[in-house]
């Protein structure tokens, strides 16, 4: 894409990956060159920024998840359970309310027992 939408400063049409993301070293590398021509392309500064903080926010808020199925048969078992389904329903009626908190707690637990980062310390 930036060799269509930057044609002018690439000219021969090397320098970059295709089909792949630039990453940082590449970008380091574009906007530090003896003739600043990449740093002086305000276009080409705003689409690097933009994508740089995309995939900032992307890699921030994504869960990385173990494989834990024994976890996942336990949480489906209590998913399934009835008692489950109706506690969930009272669950929705009251959010703040004794059976909210019960449900929270007890999926609060799965999920920090397949993510890489407890669910409260994540941010």
């Amino acid at each position: 894409m930036l060799y269509q939408s930057c044609w002018q400063l690439f000219h021969l049409r090397r320098g970059l990956t295709l089909g792949q993301s630039v990453g940082p070293r590449q970008l380091r590398r574009l906007f530090t060159q003896y003739d600043n021509r990449f740093a002086e392309c305000i276009p080409l500064s705003q689409q690097c920024a933009n994508a740089s903080h995309r995939h900032a926010t992307n890699k921030a808020v994504a869960i990385r998840v173990d494989s834990h199925p024994e976890a996942f048969a336990k949480f489906r078992a209590l998913v399934d359970d009835a008692a489950f389904q109706s506690k969930l329903q009272r669950a929705r009626e009251a959010p703040k309310g004794k059976e909210a908190a019960e449900i929270m707690q007890s999926v609060v637990s799965f999920i920090n027992a397949a993510v890489r980062t407890p669910w409260p310390l994540r941010g």
